[in-house]
């Protein structure tokens, strides 16, 4: 059975008892939810060391258990156990004793401590055992991480050194094993076709595992463990236990044969693409927790940031080459393009050899493809295969009979021949051809059509995706120009073609020349009836196209010639005809260069937009209006939503909006932080908060029906918010009902008001009442009881029996008197009507003071009152208010102390300074707790009854009389009232005591230099 705790009964009504009765059983069952919420057992034993008390939850792991070990020797208990056993026999022999066991794979942990009777001889001895094998775990998992983050910490500085890929997974492999503790740490690249993983860098003690494995990334056998799954799909996978994972069968006997136990595998991405995977391995199982996994993913987070930035830095350099090449290649079309009077022999020439120069080569062709798309015909060699080649030269090759070198044809892409001599589909060829070594060919593409097919061979490295770049920009430039060249002349054959089409437009057709001479070429017939002015009158007079221009919007027509990019747009502008009416045309106009990029005409044409500019001006003016009608009602609106916006967000009340769908489409701040729905996550389903407030969900299902009926709901509610705190609430709820059709519902609007701390103030008022009733009772019950006694036996009471009574009527009058005045200083307190007026003060003195003030009640009871105040106490405050808290304490401290005791009162300057051991906590009590810096702090430290270690969580509670003081008279006020002064000077009170030797009240104040004028 566990051990009875025995009470101290209270005397006094029927009441009290009651309440007594309810504080008993409050403190057991505080006591034995304790001990049942640690893996804990306390026990004591006689001299024996048979157990005499057994408490705590117990350790079953072990098959300790309280109440079944009561009557059992302690020997037969630990006496197995080497450390237990020493620690026993010492602590019997009165030496406090402590070991530390290994018991069916826990640690136990005990404490033994020798009891002594009245005349100091051993009694007994009372232990505690703890399990607190989950404490060292911890502790040793916290090494392990440490390692970790040395890891991750080291990886992180060679990554910024390294430039070398193999060298970066070597070094990061090694830093894995020599100080992450890894038996193996490998890193493998799986390659994109064959979806193998290849292992490239490897450190530890089993890499002769690696020798004897197949990994894939494929979803098959080879393909699900942890590398394989982790390329896969992206994610860090962990085996922690790999000899019971299935699919980790196919390596099994080798991780077995490495003890190789548990596993983790981290893609590696670079910029989103698995490229491999960062692979770890430990000895033992369940290596891997989130903590151990977090930092890993970190690690090869930053290797794969590496990667990516060597990766950058690679295409950095590609990209300068290429730029490069880009500009040699611009230099080479400008080249080609001032070849005006070359013909097309000349032009392709020029462009093969600078194609083989672009490219690094030694050797290039040209074919052209017949308009049938059936055969080729040979149109160039470069000057390289001219002065090396001596085979007969074929000028017709019907494609299907070519070999590989038109393969770019068949594909429509280049195609690249790096090992030309081993290709197995080569075909050969003749005797005297230029040996080939590599090959690069592209086709030239006009629309669908392939026109010709160009390529180079030999060059030194092998040909990559940029050769194939500058060839095809190259010769694709060549092949513009002789375009052009062929459209110059057929341009010219089509001119006559095109002036017979343009007599009989409706539109005017015009050409304006800049260069040689300014004016007009062409001028369409149509002219005469749109303008009133002839073709041959532009003619005559080249000015005669801006004259016809509006003043108003010549300045748009400068612009054309300044601005590009304004020929890709419509002009619109204003003429004048001869007769001098205005009319709108649309001028679509097109820029003509010659072959240095010098702008040497305008082809265009003009189209009388009269009608339709008058139709748009009229709808113009119509959609004007109509836009200053709807921007006024925005503004309105807006101004409206912006004010209910800003009454909803200042709103102390939670107002939430949910549509009839159960989805909560708004939340005000204030509803952000009642109920944790932040306004970013919306919608979320209603249904989601409703479910969490368990004793209020039927009232809030009933409200939700109320106001889909379209009615008002109001209630007072405990409800639930997002932390988990339970709260006082009132709510509202509205319907919202439908713009387009009232009276129906489409939700409704909430709104919550939290009035926690009223409910808490109502519960708090009427303790508080309860409690000054209760105590005013008292006194005054016995006050009457008392006259009416003394009015009854007065004749037959003697004088010294009548004084008696007397006195006993003016002691329970002067305890009304002290409850009366500590009611009313607390009711000053609570409303803020004590005094506020700070002066700089010596706490020091005003101790001084208040010591000779109550030596002769000291003196009464033979104590000895004294006060150390080695200096000047310097504080900011109200000296009837620090006085009282100093009587306060003083007068317990006589009260509570036996005759022929000692008080002392010390005042004095403390410093808190984390950087050194502050004073014992029994010394200045409550010292630890201050933040860094001086205090002025006094200590009253008596040598009177104690106080309870039960009582003292509630000591300055108001009412609130500890168990060894309720023989002494006393309100049950004074420390509260002391503590609530302590706190308006921005200082703390606080309390050490041992029940038979003492107490120890000490307060501390801001000294007066850190208190604000």
């Amino acid at each position: 059975m566990p051990h009875k705790r025995r009470r101290h009964k209270r005397p006094g009504p029927a009441s009290a008892h009651g309440a007594a009765d309810l504080a008993r059983l409050t403190e057991e069952t505080s006591y034995q939810t304790l001990l049942a919420a640690f893996p804990i057992i306390f026990f004591t034993t006689d001299v024996n060391g048979v157990i005499l008390l057994s408490e705590g939850r117990g350790l079953d792991a072990l098959g300790l258990h309280p109440g079944q070990l009561i009557g059992v020797s302690v020997f037969d208990v630990y006496g197995h156990l080497p450390d237990g056993l020493a620690a026993l026999r010492a602590a019997l022999d009165g030496n406090p004793a402590t070991s530390v066991d290994h018991v069916a794979g826990r640690t136990l942990e005990t404490r033994l401590t020798p009891l002594r009777d009245g005349d100091g001889l051993i009694a007994g001895v009372a232990g505690m055992s703890l399990d607190v094998t989950t404490r060292i775990e911890t502790e040793q998992r916290l090494l392990h991480v440490n390692r970790l983050y040395a890891v991750l910490s080291r990886v992180g500085e060679m990554v910024v050194r390294i430039n070398d890929r193999q060298h970066l997974f070597e070094t990061v492999c090694r830093i894995a094993f020599e100080q992450g503790g890894f038996r193996l740490a490998w890193i493998g690249l799986v390659d994109d076709e064959t979806r193998l993983v290849h292992p490239v860098a490897a450190s530890g003690a089993a890499t002769a595992y690696l020798q004897h494995i197949n990994i894939s990334a494929r979803n098959e056998p080879a393909g699900n463990g942890p590398t394989g799954r982790a390329i896969r799909e992206g994610q860090p996978v962990i085996c922690n236990d790999i000899e019971a994972d299935v699919q980790t069968l196919p390596w099994r006997a080798h991780t077995t044969q490495h003890m190789l136990r548990s596993s983790a595998a981290f893609p590696l991405l670079v910029h989103g693409h698995v490229i491999g995977a960062l692979n770890l391995y430990a000895g033992v199982t369940n290596f891997f927790d989130a903590q151990e996994i977090a930092l890993s993913e970190r690690v090869a987070s930053v290797l794969s940031f590496a990667l990516e930035k060597l990766e950058e830095e690679q295409r950095r350099r590609q990209a300068e080459q290429i730029r490069q090449l880009d500009v040699e290649r611009q230099d080479a079309l400008l080249r080609l393009a001032e070849m005006n009077t070359a013909n097309e022999r000349e032009i392709v020439d020029y462009a093969l050899e600078e194609a083989v120069r672009l490219t690094r080569s030694r050797i290039g062709y040209l074919h052209f493809i017949h308009e049938d798309q059936v055969s080729l015909q040979l149109f160039t060699w470069s000057r390289g295969v001219r002065e090396e080649c001596y085979a007969e030269e074929t000028t017709h090759y019907p494609l299907e009979q070519a070999g590989v070198w038109v393969d770019c044809v068949r594909l429509r892409q280049p195609v690249f021949h790096n090992d030309y001599q081993n290709l197995p589909n080569r075909r050969g060829y003749p005797d005297g051809h230029i040996h080939l070594l590599r090959h690069l060919s592209v086709p030239l593409i006009d629309g669908d059509r392939v026109v010709a097919v160009t390529g180079v061979g030999n060059k030194t490295d092998p040909y990559d995706d940029t050769d194939a770049r500058q060839l095809l920009l190259f010769m694709n430039g060549m092949w513009s120009m002789l375009q052009r060249k062929r459209a110059e002349a057929a341009l010219r054959e089509s001119d006559m073609r095109y002036r017979r089409i343009t007599e009989h437009a409706l539109d005017i057709i015009y050409r304006y020349r800049f260069y040689p001479t300014a004016g007009f070429e062409y001028v369409s017939p149509s002219v005469t009836g749109i303008t009133g002015y002839s073709p041959e009158d532009h003619y005559a007079d080249p000015a005669l196209g801006f004259k016809l221009v509006h003043p108003a919007d010549r300045e748009k027509l400068e612009q054309l010639a300044h601005n590009d990019a304004s020929y890709a747009i419509p002009l619109e502008l204003r003429w004048v005809r001869r007769d001098g009416s205005e009319l709108w045309v649309e001028q679509r106009n097109v820029p003509v260069y010659d072959a240095d990029g010098r702008l040497i005409a305008i082809e265009g044409i003009a189209r009388d937009i009269t009608e339709r500019k008058l139709a748009e001006e009229a709808l113009r003016t119509e959609r004007a209006l109509l836009e200053t009608r709807v921007g006024e009602r925005t503004r309105e609106l807006q101004q409206e939503r912006d004010r209910t916006r800003a009454i909803l967000e200042a709103l102390g009340e939670a107002v939430m909006v949910v549509d009839l769908n159960d989805q909560v489409q708004y939340v005000n701040p204030a509803a952000t932080a009642l109920t944790g729905i932040a306004l970013e996550a919306l919608p979320v389903s209603w249904n989601q908060w409703l479910q969490r407030q368990t004793d209020a969900y039927e009232a809030l299902a009933r409200m939700r029906m109320a106001v889909r009926a379209g009615h008002t709901w109001n209630d007072s509610l405990v409800l639930v918010r997002g932390d988990g705190i339970a709260y006082d609430a009132d709510m509202n709820a509205a319907p919202l009902f439908s713009p387009d059709h009232p009276g129906q519902p489409i939700g409704f609007v909430s709104v919550h008001h939290d009035i926690t701390t009223m409910k808490v103030a109502e519960r708090m008022k009427d303790q508080f009442v309860s409690n000054v009733s209760h105590e005013l009772r008292s006194p005054t019950s016995l006050i009457t009881m008392l006259a009416g006694s003394f009015e009854m036996l007065y004749p037959r009471l003697d004088d010294e029996r009548r004084l008696e009574v007397i006195g006993d009527i003016r002691k329970h009058a002067r305890d009304l008197s002290d409850l009366i005045g500590g009611v009313l200083e607390i009711s000053r307190i609570d409303g803020g009507r004590v005094a506020t007026d700070r002066q700089a003060l010596d706490l020091a003195l005003l101790a001084q003071e208040e010591v000779e003030a109550l030596a002769p009640a000291a003196q009464r009871k033979r104590l000895a009152l004294t006060i150390h105040a080695p200096g000047n106490v310097p504080v900011f405050g109200q000296a009837g208010q620090l006085r009282q808290v100093i009587r306060n304490l003083l007068t317990n401290a006589i009260k509570y102390t036996p005759e022929q005791g000692s008080i002392r009162c010390i005042a004095t300057i403390l410093t808190v300074d984390a950087g050194r051991l502050l004073p014992p906590g029994d010394a200045w009590p409550g010292c630890a707790r201050l933040p860094e810096g001086s205090w002025a702090a006094l200590c009253i430290r008596d040598s009177g009854i104690g106080i309870d270690p039960a009582d003292l969580p509630h000591i300055f509670e108001r009412f609130y009389r500890a168990r060894t003081q309720t023989d002494i008279p006393g309100t049950g006020l004074g420390l509260s009232i002391a503590w609530e002064l302590v706190r308006l000077h921005g200082g703390h009170l606080d309390v050490h005591s041992t029940p038979g030797t003492g107490s120890a009240f000490a307060f501390y104040l801001p000294i007066a230099r850190e208190v604000p004028q």
